[in-house]
């Protein structure tokens, strides 16, 4: 009989829980470097017991990633049979390539379901360099060879597009665009176009590549590079500015050339035109960003009561809306407006305002406000002193003198 209850006894002391990770999928699975996503995994329990999952550990493979791990909290009691649905988010890819992951840890026990399944997250990215066959031409009938280079981050669908930012260049009948497909991490493609220069100013182009993520298209990256190819006998006698329209399917004539298009570091903060946030638009004629002005309220005192108002006059003494206007200023620091009216305030209160207000109306009586009343006021202060050195001086002379004769 004992032996029977001990056989009985073995299959439960057997039964153990065994959590196994049985799906496993990412949200997106295409994006730009450095932007976040997430992925899920479903961890199920296929031993005859039940049993805790504590922890959730996530790990890349290779360092392609902004963490080396993302751990995950869970404290889920799984029954024998059922399942758990694991989330990781805030996840970022800093590395290029369509990258996976090495395993997932659930608690101490590894699980390689992401690895073994070729669980993949595309990154993508996009780099452009432009280059050209001479930095100067002639006006008109000269040419230039333009070519643009992308470079992909990740697997990607690249089109290339020249435009004409100003100095009415054109490429002709050639069109402006060039595509490439099922590029991997790595891989390039260039296209080259032959640019035609106007009669009034210099060519200033650009040349883009816009990345999209292959195969869902679910991500996209543009990057873009402007150049400038200096006229050298140009009609308008500065080549340095004028407009005219653009030759040919280039396309995008306008202005003339301003520090916002033409090329240069006109600040010298490593970033050029459009690419430095100081540039709202091509049409800019300023990389170096404005001054802010802070607004700065100036108020007269307060008036005598009438209707049991008292009011006052408050101006904005460095006139930051109108500097911002005429560009001497950019960012406006503004500053609430003082209040120009108030109820009369008598008693105490009002005695305390009247010599809150008696210095500065002292002062604007005393302030002169234009340079004639600055040389009367001058003159009334050197008389006054000359009348009371002579009317205080002579006394005080004669006081002195006397007092040494009597000692």
């Amino acid at each position: 009989m004992a032996l029977l209850l001990v056989i009985a006894a073995i299959p439960g002391a057997q039964a153990a829980a065994n959590l196994a990770v049985t799906a496993f999928t990412c949200s997106p699975s295409e994006v730009k470097v450095n932007d976040q996503f997430s992925c899920s995994a479903t961890v199920e329990n296929n031993g005859d017991a039940a049993g805790t999952l504590t922890t959730a550990t996530l790990y890349p493979s290779g360092s392609w990633m902004e963490s080396s791990s993302y751990a995950q909290t869970v404290n889920a009691n799984i029954n024998s049979g059922a399942t758990t649905s694991v989330t990781f988010s805030g996840l970022k890819g800093t590395v290029t390539g369509n990258n996976g992951f090495a395993r997932i840890m659930l608690d101490d026990v590894t699980d390689t379901y992401p690895a073994d399944n070729n669980v993949k997250v595309n990154v993508i990215n996009i780099a452009i360099t432009v280059t050209q066959t001479a930095d100067s031409a002639g006006a008109a009938t000269s040419t230039v060879s333009a070519t643009g280079q992308a470079t992909a981050g990740g697997n990607v669908d690249i089109v290339l597009t020249f435009s004409v930012t100003s100095g009415g260049c054109g490429i002709g009948s050639q069109s402006s665009t060039a595509s490439a497909s099922d590029l991997t991490d790595g891989q390039t493609t260039a296209n080259s176009w032959t640019v035609t220069m106007g009669t009034t100013a210099n060519c200033v182009y650009s040349i883009s590549a816009a990345a999209t993520s292959n195969p869902s298209g679910t991500a996209t990256k543009t990057d873009s590079s402007s150049k400038t190819i200096t006229c050298t006998n140009c009609t308008s006698g500065n080549s340095d500015s004028g407009s005219s329209t653009s030759a040919g399917g280039g396309g995008g004539g306008g202005g003339g050339v301003t520090q916002c298009s033409d090329g240069l570091d006109n600040d010298n903060d490593g970033l050029i035109d459009l690419k430095d946030p100081d540039c709202e638009s091509a049409n800019d004629n300023r990389e170096k960003p404005l001054p802010s002005c802070k607004q700065n309220w100036d108020c007269t005192g307060w008036s005598q009561c009438t209707d049991g108002q008292q009011t006052r006059t408050c101006t904005e003494k460095n006139d930051c809306f109108e500097k911002k206007r005429t560009g001497t200023a950019g960012k406006i620091i503004e500053t609430p407006k003082p209040a120009e009216t108030q109820e009369c305030k008598s008693g105490i209160g009002g005695v305390i305002e009247a010599i809150k207000d008696a210095p500065k109306k002292l002062i604007r009586a005393l302030t002169p406000e234009s340079p004639l009343e600055i040389v009367a006021m001058a003159i009334v202060i050197i008389a006054g002193a000359g009348a009371v050195l002579y009317l205080v001086y002579p006394k005080y002379y004669k006081a002195k003198v006397a007092k040494k004769k009597e000692e």
